[in-house]
């Protein structure tokens, strides 16, 4: 499943219909979706707009007066590219076949433009063939139309260019590339609109950020249009809080930076918060309380970490990664059997136990292969363990018998790991299940072995085991803290690196990791 984006996209459409919004910044922070969203949302209304989403980010210039023709020569691909233009199948008497007379004394001067700038996006991408034949084919052809047919158009781009608006980087520019896309887009727009897509601005250089945000202005304030291009939107995707340090580390922390970046948007910044429908889908993918403990503690951890800002969709997504840990073996009885021995183990049987009775090393797994390394991970841990999260109290007691299962089997040893003496002056009614004190509160580990079904030996000794609380309180409450939760499961991971179970489960760590009695990450604590 995805995650949804349905109340997002009320959101943003009451937002993007708003009178004379043409210029909109799409704010939120790194990872959170963004570029998935507007993705999604304008395929959804495709039938309404014409997009054309641009990353800077990939852009690798030699000078900063070029940023702004890579992105005209980007706007050139996508428009090729997406096949919203095909010059081969539009009829002769459009106003695009009208860009060869409009250029008729530079013909070639298109796909020059194109060999040469688009050269220069990083990753590299073969100038389209297709494409330039095209152009050229165009020019040929409708080169030999009378200049008369069409002087309005020739005279009026005769006129209007002058020295600074055809020169190259200048922040007026209106050169004939810049034209040519104009008509290019008034070309396709019928009964949509135009959306054009800056995506990670807030990722590029910061004299790019400035510059693309000089021309827009520049060209409102000079042309009285709009947006540059035509545009009906221009989009631009960051997170304002970086732009705003950006600029703060550029021009100085006096300098006002909200009447400089007003004139950048036209109503107000949006917002863009998606922590609920991202919590939906984790409750979704993962299950609640109703489910196994695991999904149940993944549930809650990713959570969270949602809420505190530790956890991106960009991350969250990597749990769609198989993850297997192998089967290997934790502990076995190795002592004298003696005298008092449970009627429930066979006398020929040697309890063991093995990593299937350890599912919290695949959630472990799961979460480094969330956060790129178990350390990173863990840091954040650290600071849940400290928190003032709540959890709600059956969901609570479902996770903490989970834990206080996993914390019995890593730190119980022989006979107080595979069952428990009450008293041991009695036989065998002394005998009972597995007992352990988690959080103040004493667990008892229930196991299917009986008299009448007796554990031979043949499969691990808590196969289909669970944790039961010996007592719950009659004043319930609606909801518990969660730090002992997470609390305890910093203890389990710790020890889990200590008895080497991390390693074995295939879980990397890295080469600096130390052992420590309270931690085994050394360093700070993470940042929000």
């Amino acid at each position: 499943m995805d995650i949804s984006i349905e109340s997002l996209s009320q959101n943003f459409e009451d937002h993007l219909l708003l009178e004379n919004n043409h210029r909109i910044i799409f704010s939120g922070k790194f990872g959170m979706g963004k570029t998935f969203f507007l993705q999604r949302y304008f395929q959804h209304h495709q039938d309404q707009y014409n997009t054309i989403l641009l990353s800077p980010v990939n852009y690798v210039v030699s000078s900063n007066e070029n940023i702004f023709e890579l992105i005209k020569a980007d706007i050139l691909k996508e428009l090729f590219l997406t096949q919203k233009i095909r010059l081969t199948t539009l009829a002769k008497d459009t106003t695009l076949q009208r860009i060869s007379n409009y250029i008729e004394k530079s013909p070639l001067v298109l796909p020059r433009f194109l060999a040469k700038v688009l050269a220069k996006i990083n990753p590299a991408v073969e100038v389209p063939r297709q494409l330039v034949e095209d152009i050229v084919k165009m020019m040929k052809e409708y080169s030999a139309v009378p200049e008369e047919k069409y002087r309005t158009l020739t005279q009026e781009a005769s006129d209007f260019v002058g020295a600074t608006e055809e020169a190259i980087g200048g922040i007026y520019e209106y050169n004939y590339i810049t034209k040519a896309i104009n008509i290019f887009l008034e070309e396709i727009r019928e009964e949509k609109k135009n959306v054009l897509i800056i995506d990670d601005f807030d990722r590029i250089d910061p004299e790019h950020i400035f510059r693309i945000l000089n021309i827009l202005s520049a060209h409102n304030n000079s042309f009285n249009e709009e947006n540059k291009f035509n545009f009906d939107h221009i989009i631009i995707v960051c997170d304002i809080i970086n732009i705003k340090n950006i600029f703060a580390h550029k021009y100085g922390a006096n300098v006002d930076f909200d009447g400089y970046i007003d004139k950048f948007f036209s109503s107000d910044i949006f917002h863009f918060q998606n922590s609920d429908a991202i919590k939906l889908y984790i409750a979704e993918t993962f299950g609640t309380d109703k489910d196994t403990p695991y999904t149940a503690l993944a549930s809650l951890t990713l959570q969270t970490l949602i809420d505190h800002n530790f956890l991106t969709v960009r991350r969250l997504l990597k749990h769609r990664f198989q993850i297997n840990v192998r089967n290997f073996p934790v502990t076995r009885w190795s002592e004298e059997k003696n005298s008092i021995w449970p009627n429930f183990i066979s006398k020929t049987a040697v309890p063991y136990v093995d990593s299937s009775d350890l599912p919290i090393l695949s959630f472990f797994k799961l979460m480094s292969f969330i956060y790129g390394s178990f350390e990173d991970f863990y840091r954040y841990l650290s600071e849940l363990s400290t928190s003032k999260g709540l959890v709600e109290y059956e969901n609570y007691l479902f996770v903490a018998g989970f834990l206080a299962f996993q914390q019995h089997i890593l730190a119980k040893e022989q006979n107080a790991l595979f069952f428990s003496v009450r008293n041991k002056n009695t036989s065998l009614e002394g005998i009972e299940y597995p007992e352990i004190n988690f959080n103040g509160k004493p667990y008892r580990i229930i196991h299917k072995w009986s008299f009448n079904h007796p554990y031979k030996g043949e499969i691990s000794y808590f196969n289909a085991a669970k944790a039961e609380p010996l007592h719950i309180s009659n004043d319930q409450v609606p909801a518990y803290q969660a730090s002992p939760l997470f609390n305890a499961l910093k203890i389990i991971a710790n020890t889990c690196y200590e008895r080497g179970l991390l390693q074995k489960a295939g879980i990397h760590l890295s080469n600096h990791l130390i052992r420590s009695s309270k931690s085994i990450i050394p360093g700070p604590n993470p940042s929000t």
